[in-house]
């Protein structure tokens, strides 16, 4: 299983189906590469890179729903800047790694009488209050919660191409009182934004509890102190099963605030005006004056816990010059961590 894969054991076979690959792009280096999900039976994932000749020979090989032996891959530590996929380790896939095709019947249960239907990655929901330490985190996060609102469907102009991209927002709650607006983009947003749309005016039509919404891989930001967004690898779900949709349909059923969205608190409240997800709650504002010592009084020892203040300040001088050498600098900055990457991506 994929659970058991450490870099100290050189020797397995795992045995799990392709899911969410990419496409086969080319680095700056010249050398060809994509990357994939597997999943095994027991629903744990890990991802997976293949380069070069593998990249090359298994391109056309490995699509989506498809089951493979894998054997004699790399299993290195995942690269968190980049990972999608919470698992603490990845797969390199090079020249001397082996894949093989199950065969039809042969990759079944125990009686091998048929081959099973692409699984689904374990998902590991996060609740809505404690969503602000992952932003800005390149992590995913998985969430599941009802639908308190659904907005139409609209578009946003692409800087790129100035091509219209789908978008919709949905307002989820969950058992811990809090609201989050979680945008849809894209196919997702007309898809399954519709589905969600008539489900949640079938479910006011009908007096009862908002349907349950899970979604993968969200990406967690400050917008209005915490927001989340659907990515493209992104799974939406309508009326989930399991343990955890079905703890969150009794507290509805039991214990949810009457009035819909007005009994819930933003994820977010308080967050924006206490500068981050790190405030803990809105502060008051202070001047510059504040934040001086009093006179003659001694400045706390260095073990002593922070005070964090949120100041408005007005900008009187620019320095031209400054800016100037702060620009390069950042740029500088920015284009070492980029090849940098590369270089780990290319390794």
């Amino acid at each position: 299983p994929i659970a058991a894969l450490t870099p100290y054991n050189p020797t397995w076979c795992l045995r799990a189906c392709v899911v969410k690959r990419g496409p086969k792009r080319t680095t700056p280096a010249g050398h060809a590469v994509f990357s994939a999900e597997l999943v095994d039976e027991a629903g744990d994932a890990i991802e997976a890179t293949f380069w070069r000749e593998a990249a090359d020979r298994w391109d056309g090989v490995l699509a989506d729903g498809a089951w493979f032996h894998f054997s004699k891959a790399k299993v290195k530590p995942a690269n968190k800047a980049f990972a999608g996929v919470r698992n603490p380790y990845a797969l390199d896939f090079g020249v001397g790694s082996s894949i093989e095709p199950c065969p039809a019947g042969g990759c079944g249960g125990s009686d091998g009488a048929s081959a099973p239907t692409p699984p689904t990655a374990r998902l590991a929901y996060v609740r809505l209050d404690a969503l602000a330490p992952h932003i800005g985190r390149k992590a995913p996060v998985d969430v599941l919660g009802g639908v308190l609102e659904c907005g139409a469907l609209g578009s946003v102009k692409r800087k790129s191409d100035s091509s219209e991209l789908a978008r919709r927002d949905v307002t989820l709650g969950d058992a811990s009182g809090k609201a989050v607006v979680l945008t849809l983009w894209g196919a997702a947003a007309e898809g399954a934004g519709a589905a969600v749309e008539a489900a949640v005016a079938a479910a006011a039509a009908a007096g009862g509890p908002p349907p349950l919404l899970s979604v993968s891989h969200c990406r967690v930001s400050d917008f209005n102190g915490v927001s989340i967004s659907a990515l493209g690898r992104s799974s939406v779900t309508l009326d989930p099963k399991g343990p955890a949709a079905d703890a969150l349909k009794a507290w509805w059923a039991a214990e949810a605030p009457t009035g819909g969205l007005a009994g819930f608190t933003p994820a977010g409240e308080g967050l924006a005006k206490a500068g981050g997800a790190g405030g803990g709650g809105p502060k008051p504002r202070a001047r510059l004056a504040d934040l001086e010592a009093a006179p003659g009084a001694a400045l706390p020892p260095p073990s002593a816990k922070p005070e964090y203040h949120t100041v408005v300040a007005t900008v009187t001088v620019v320095d031209p010059e400054q800016v100037r050498r702060g620009w390069r600098e950042e740029r500088e900055a920015e284009w070492r961590g980029g090849e940098r990457a590369r270089l780990e991506r290319d390794e």
